[in-house]
């Protein structure tokens, strides 16, 4: 015999850039941030990030840190 259970799962429905507001039409087409604080971290301690940013807005926001020379892993 097999019995049954009811289970409820959250699933992404939906998906929008944190920055232009724009829908991100696939979740690996963007940059997921999901981050908390520890201690020690100079006031940010327990602070949590969460955030998604489109292809498109990565290099207006993290241009200069992500694609200086020597750090795309793209041109590998």
């Amino acid at each position: 015999m097999k019995t049954f259970k009811e289970e409820k799962v959250m699933v992404v429905d939906e998906v929008f850039c944190d920055n232009c507001g724009d829908e991100i039409l696939g979740i690996s087409e963007c940059l997921s941030i999901d981050h908390q604080f520890g201690y020690f971290s100079k006031g940010l301690d327990g602070t949590k990030i969460k955030l998604e940013i489109c292809e498109k807005c990565i290099p207006e926001l993290l241009g200069s840190i992500l694609f200086e020379k020597g750090k795309r892993q793209a041109d590998e």
